[in-house]
C-alpha cells in the first residue's frame, strides 16, 4: 500500500515536472520571440526532451529566463529613454521650424514691403518726369500763346 502510493507520488511528481518543463520551454520560446522582434534574439531554447531529465535541467531554464527577462527588461528601458529622447528631439525640431516659419514670414512680408516701396518710387519719379514735361508744354504754349496776341 505504502509502495503504491510512492509510485503514485513519484508519477505524480514525474508529471508535474514535464509539465512545468512543457510550461517553462513555452515560455522560453515565447520570450525567444520577443527578443527576435526587439533584436535579442540569442537565447537557446532547448527540446523538452532534454528538460525532462532532471531538476539541475529544469532550474538552469528557469536561470535562462530570468537572465534573458533581465537582460529585455533592460533592452525594453533602453528602447523607452531612446524613444523619449527621440520624442524630445522631434518636439525642439518642431519649435524650431515653427520659429523659422515665423521669420521666413516676416522676411517675405520685408520683402514685399521693400518691393511696393521700389514701385512706389518708380512711379513717384515717372509722375514727376511727366508733370515737368507737361510744365515744360504748358509753358511752351503759353509762350506761343503769348506771342500769338502780341
Amino acid at each position: 500500500m505504502v509502495q503504491r502510493e510512492l509510485n503514485q507520488l513519484e508519477e505524480l511528481s514525474g508529471l508535474q515536472r514535464k509539465r512545468a518543463a512543457e510550461v517553462l520551454n513555452l515560455l522560453v520560446r515565447d520570450l525567444s520571440d520577443i527578443g527576435a522582434i526587439i533584436g535579442t534574439g540569442d537565447i537557446k531554447v532547448t527540446s523538452s526532451a532534454e528538460a525532462k531529465g532532471n531538476g539541475s535541467a529544469l532550474e538552469e531554464e528557469f536561470t535562462v529566463a530570468r537572465l534573458y527577462i533581465s537582460k529585455m527588461k533592460s533592452e525594453v528601458k533602453s528602447l523607452v529613454n531612446r524613444s523619449k529622447q527621440l520624442e524630445s528631439t522631434q518636439a525642439d525640431a518642431h519649435r524650431k521650424i515653427q520659429a523659422n516659419e515665423k521669420e521666413l514670414a516676416s522676411c517675405q512680408l520685408l520683402i514685399s514691403q521693400k518691393t511696393l516701396e521700389e514701385q512706389l518710387e518708380s512711379h513717384r519719379e515717372a509722375h514727376q518726369k511727366q508733370l515737368s514735361r507737361l510744365r515744360d508744354e504748358i509753358k511752351d504754349k503759353q509762350k506761343m500763346l503769348d506771342e500769338l496776341t502780341e
